[in-house]
């Protein structure tokens, strides 16, 4: 019946997804936007892949198209038929802005996030000799190539080396060393800060500074076009805080950095630029860069020696970093990101909207469903008291277990450098092991559960804190390895923790189906719905604290299931 409608629908079209058709979308879906305000806007070709979905934009002016992902991030395919002259004007886009200082020895670049192309041409207008163009999505770099009869296939000139993976996993793995790290709008999404709060970014963690800044040359830097002047303003920050933690003093880190922003009225809605550079910046530097801009409408927001109003309490050792993001706390959040709370777009303090809607949400629904099995719930034989024992327990581990697993795949993503390859196989091992593991505890005796679930309880309680150690010294020394291997050892990683994790879950079953096998089937709505509370929980704690917070309230858990099960099983079992 379905398969029919499916056809039916391909025939006269009556459910469609239709662009042009939409209105008052989300601000970060782009595409729509593009659409309503450029009658000449088309999509010639939509694509669909594992990663995402891909619109590639038609408009009047034939110079470039334009891909959007998901109908969000929007990348620039720029017409090219190897005559530089055709392509000059990229040199007036502010984007061009790092691509500007010491040219002539800007000669080995890596570009982060290569979209569709136009960033490798700046990089070879600026005369680069080697880019490497780094994307994360295959789709997109396929796409790029199948249209190389428009765009001189950028991907796959002599001086271009393209490699598809994560930037960050990428400067991971490299020995090279770099003139200029380039990243423009990574992430690209709506102007308004928060509207991609929960799009995490391992590009502009801590740890990811402090990797570019160890692939710089001696005279290299890093430039990074943001979308508005409070996130360029956030990643300052977060150059200084690392600049800090190199050695150097608060004063002398303010020489090393530069935040230009192209003019307007609103910092929330224009384009900056960042520069790190290996170098202080002097006098000359200085003259060069301001004249640069200029000629593209842009303005300093600070830049060393020239404009460093806002942060002049910095510069004079009256604010020290802390103090400076305290101080700025109730408007937004600059504080710099880790590798375990990478979520640089969330630029208001608290919570986002939507999943402090879903945290609420979902914790209502667990306490009303959890209320109904152990007080509400038909039971017979007066023995109530066996339900109210058994579903916190099922409860606490469907919790537990999406506390656990929602943070692992985000800690191995780094290592894996696809977001759906660390899915797969974070959730492959994990499921593996469980599999392992609960064909393991069909062979105890049912008097033994008691004691041997608490145990393994216990143990997923323990592996899980053990991880918070054990599994970053494994990515750290697994990254140099080839993509085959980094699987294999993320898989193997994870097989043991997921077979202890597999055993809990249909230990309990059976002490069920001993006790009150006419509440079986409540127990796994107890242990689903709180899956959902958890997953919530995991991002919530991630958010504000970091994965390794949902990795511990996880342990503790799996903790509170042992203590428990070795406190109810034993007497659920004699009565």
């Amino acid at each position: 019946g379905l398969i029919g409608l499916l056809v039916a629908n391909q025939v006269v079209d009556i459910v469609a997804f239709v662009p042009q058709r939409l209105k008052d979308t989300p601000p970060d879906k782009t595409l729509m936007r593009v659409l309503e305000t450029d009658d000449s806007a088309t999509i010639i070709e939509t694509r669909w892949g594992p990663f995402a979905r891909l619109d590639v934009v038609q408009i009047d002016d034939d110079s470039v198209r334009y891909v959007f992902t998901d109908a969000g991030a929007g990348s620039i395919m720029v017409r090219y038929n190897g005559d530089d002259s055709q392509i000059g004007w990229l040199r007036q886009d502010v984007a061009y802005l790092p691509f500007t200082l010491s040219p002539e020895t800007t000669k080995n670049v890596l570009i982060l996030g290569a979209g569709a192309g136009q960033d490798v041409l700046m990089a070879h207008l600026a005369g680069a000799e080697q880019i490497t163009a780094v994307e994360i999505n295959p789709d997109l770099v396929n796409l790029t190539r199948d249209y190389a009869d428009y765009n001189g296939g950028v991907f796959d000139l002599p001086f271009v080396e393209t490699v598809v993976t994560d930037g960050r996993n990428y400067v991971e793995r490299s020995d090279e060393r770099y003139d200029l790290i380039y990243a423009n709008l990574v992430y690209s999404q709506a102007a308004a800060p928060a509207s991609s709060a929960l799009a995490e970014s391992y590009i502009f963690t801590r740890e990811a500074l402090h990797a570019y800044w160890d692939h710089l040359t001696e005279k290299g830097r890093i430039g990074f076009v943001t979308h508005h002047g409070i996130e360029g303003l956030r990643l300052l920050v977060a150059a200084l805080d690392m600049l800090q933690r190199e050695g150097l003093t608060l004063q002398q880190a303010l020489d090393h950095v530069a935040l230009a922003s192209r003019q307007g009225d609103d910092p929330q809605t224009r384009t900056s630029v960042v520069i790190i550079s290996r170098q202080p910046w002097d006098a000359g530097a200085v003259q060069a860069y301001l004249s640069a801009a200029r000629a593209r409408a842009t303005g300093m927001l600070y830049l060393p020696t020239y404009q460093e109003v806002g942060l002049e309490g910095l510069r004079v050792g009256a604010l020290t970093l802390d103090d400076y993001i305290a101080g700025n706390a109730d408007e937004f959040n600059f504080e710099p990101t880790t590798d375990d709370s990478p979520f640089f777009y969330q630029f208001t303090p608290g919570l986002p909207e939507q999943l402090s809607d879903l945290l609420l949400f979902s914790g209502i629904l667990a306490f009303l469903y959890l209320s109904w099995v152990m007080f509400f719930f038909v039971r017979r034989g007066g023995q109530h008291w066996k339900r109210v024992a058994l579903a916190p327990y099922f409860a606490l581990l469907g919790a537990g277990f999406m506390l656990v697993e929602v943070p692992l795949i985000q800690r191995f993503n780094l290592l894996l450098g696809q977001p759906v390859l660390a899915l797969i196989v974070v959730i492959g091992g994990l499921l593996l092991g469980g599999g392992l593991g609960s064909l393991a505890s069909s062979r105890f005796s049912v008097p033994g559960l008691p004691r041997r679930g608490a145990l393994f309880a216990a143990l997923v309680a323990a592996g899980v804190l053990a991880s918070l150690i054990v599994y970053p010294a494994i990515i750290d020394r697994a990254l140099p390895l080839g993509l085959g291997a980094r699987a294999a050892v993320t898989a193997a990683a994870l097989l043991p923790l997921g077979f202890v994790m597999g055993v809990p879950f249909p230990s309990g079953l059976r002490i069920a189906h001993e006790a009150d096998p006419g509440g079986v089937a409540a127990f796994w709505g107890a242990n689903a719905v709180t899956s959902v509370l958890g997953s919530a929980l995991a991002m919530a704690l991630a958010v504000h604290t970091g994965f390794s917070a949902g990795l511990a309230t996880g342990a503790a858990l799996y903790a509170a299931a042992a203590i428990l099960a070795l406190a109810t099983w034993p007497r659920l079992l004699r009565s």
